[in-house]
């Protein structure tokens, strides 16, 4: 079956495979069954919408797919908004709805504060509008400026008036136990269809009923619309009840019992410096903070040494600190050493010196000035250069820096194949600094020379 659902994610998406396999094997239902069900199908819908958007939007494929899942669980915080915890359920929650998405469902109770606002505006002059045409079998007719355009724009409020009544008995109907209404004579209420309930024109006649409407209500005064609405709470026996709202009431926010004199609360201040634009750096300067701190070596392999010698006193290169700090101060000693010229007690001060810069305990002075010793006496590949190819005795009989032990043995291969014609070398730069530089045949001998001479 898994293989199935894996070629069916590799030809159709992640989700369609998601869907199969939740209803084939009855996921949803099992789920549900543990006390906090709810919570984990919430969980598990909103990662898999997760997983679904960013296929849809990043890289296709299982593989980078996974890869991003396992960066996003890795990190310490949501990367993004979408990212963050869902509520399992909301049904406790204050739901903001439109007219239209309410039709069909219930709530407990419904706040309707708006019933006052216009649903229909006033067609200006000149503006084409929409309407059925009661002659032409209520065909649908949009008039664009005609002769009977004032006449037919009366059809066409009474239509939208309609509507808005239509929809002020959706928001009634709503509520299981409680709705509140709220009413008063607010701009663009004589517009409304409550307004025509309520207050509907004295004459009622076959025109503009909107337009009626409108009039009718802006000639009634405060006392006049509070009374229709304890008329009709009177006559509903205890189903209505009328209450008048105070928007000049202001609720001043209440201490505690016996905080006293509270302090004066202020936001916190950022006083770090954030590097502003995109910039060029290395592992090292990334990793500079942590250089107190030699990570473990995962990749190492526990087995039994040969005991050597050394090995018996407790110190010996074997025995050095390993990690990056190590490795850092090794790569210093042989940087600042000169190979031709040196003494013991040279070597000596410039090995304190890096244990003591890089944190290192400096009783490994002796060891790491043995190992230095033992690595410039070393022969190199023999035969190649002299009879004792060594870097201390290389650096003595040329009188070259590491860069023109380079050149030295590259000349020697190019004495042994004449065909060579170019071949890439270092060469002295400025400073301690080598430069990668492309020698022929003539710019070597003329480079061995200039070397000769020195």
């Amino acid at each position: 079956a898994f293989q199935r659902y894996h070629r069916l994610w590799l030809e159709q998406g992640f989700m369609r495979m998601l869907r199969q396999l939740l209803t084939e094997q009855g996921a949803l239902v099992r789920v549900l069954q543990f006390e906090d069900g709810e919570r984990r199908l919430t969980d598990l819908m909103h990662l898999a919408e997760l997983l679904h958007q960013h296929e849809r939007e990043g890289e296709p494929g299982m593989e980078l797919l996974l890869r991003w899942l396992t960066r996003q669980r890795q990190a310490e915080t949501a990367q993004s908004e979408a990212s963050q915890l869902r509520l399992e359920s909301d049904d406790q929650l204050v739901q903001i709805v439109t007219i239209h998405k309410s039709k069909g469902l219930e709530y407990p109770i419904v706040l309707f504060p708006f019933a006052w606002e216009a649903g229909t505006r006033e067609i200006a002059a000149g503006v084409p509008y929409g309407f059925h045409d009661a002659a032409a079998d209520y065909s649908p007719v949009l008039d664009l400026g005609s002769r009977d355009w004032q006449r037919d724009r009366g059809i066409a409020h009474n239509e939208a008036l309609a509507e808005s009544v239509r929809l002020l008995y959706v928001a009634l109907t709503r509520a299981r136990h409680r709705c509140h209404l709220y009413w008063g004579n607010v701009k663009s209420a004589g517009r409304s269809a409550l307004a025509w309930l309520l207050h509907p024109p004295a004459e009622p006649r076959e025109g503009d009923l909107l337009a009626a409407t409108a009039s009718q209500f802006s000639s009634l005064e405060e006392q006049a619309i509070r009374s229709r609405v304890v008329q009709l709470a009177d006559a509903s026996a205890g189903a209505i009840s009328v209450h008048d709202c105070h928007p000049q009431a202001v609720v001043a926010a209440s201490a505690p019992s016996g905080s006293g004199d509270l302090p004066l609360l202020r936001a916190r201040r950022f006083h770090r410096q954030l590097a502003g634009g995109r910039r060029v750096t290395s592992f090292s300067a990334l990793s500079g903070g942590y250089a107190s701190v030699d990570l473990p070596d995962y990749d190492r392999v526990d087995r039994e040494e040969e005991v050597l010698p050394e090995a018996l006193t407790g110190r010996s290169i074997f025995h050095f600190p390993r990690g990056a700090r190590a490795g850092s101060c090794l790569h210093a000693v042989f940087e600042r050493l000169d190979f031709t010229c040196h003494t013991r007690a040279d070597l000596e001060r410039l090995v304190e010196q890096q244990l003591s810069a890089h944190g290192l305990d400096v009783q490994w002075q002796a060891v790491v000035c043995n190992m230095v010793e033992k690595v410039l006496a070393t022969p190199l590949d023999a035969g190649t250069l002299t009879d004792d190819p060594t870097l201390t005795a290389i650096g003595k009989r040329h009188g070259a820096s590491a860069a023109q032990v380079a050149i030295a043995r590259l000349q020697a291969l190019v004495d042994d194949r004449h065909h060579l014609v170019h071949v890439l070398a270092l060469v002295p730069g400025d400073g301690e600094h080598p430069k990668v530089a492309g020698l022929g045949q003539d710019q070597l001998e003329d480079r061995q020379q200039a070397l000769a001479q020195r």
